[in-house]
């Protein structure tokens, strides 16, 4: 969400703003897709999820398939369990303070 000040206080999150260029359907795909290129790690936090988010099952696929680390925390009982996302992920917590230290861990060069 960062410089999408406009949407502060929007509930509707699964939506394309077309006038805003970083938040039409285009720009939300390129910039996700560029930052997770870019990264070294990927830290998915799915605690207390209601609904699927069909965004961050694309930038789980996306690190997949780069090969980049995917830290995933998710309850047991949890919308987004699913074998494939479990498979891809490289640790599976239910906290996300130990997810913080898997990916310091992961991601220090010492």
């Amino acid at each position: 969400m960062r410089d999408k000040d406009y949407l502060v206080g929007v509930n509707q999150i699964e939506a394309s703003y077309e006038l805003h260029p970083l938040s039409s359907q285009k720009g939300i795909t390129c910039r996700d897709r560029m930052d997770v290129m870019r990264c070294d790690a990927i830290l998915v936090n799915f605690l207390g999820s209601t609904k699927v988010s069909k965004g961050s099952i694309m930038e789980i696929a996306w690190a997949d398939i780069l090969r980049k680390p995917i830290i995933l925390v998710t309850e047991e009982e949890n919308i987004h369990n699913h074998p494939m996302i479990h498979e891809v992920a490289g640790f599976i917590t239910d906290n996300l303070d130990e997810a913080i230290k898997i990916a310091v861990a992961l991601l220090s060069t010492s």
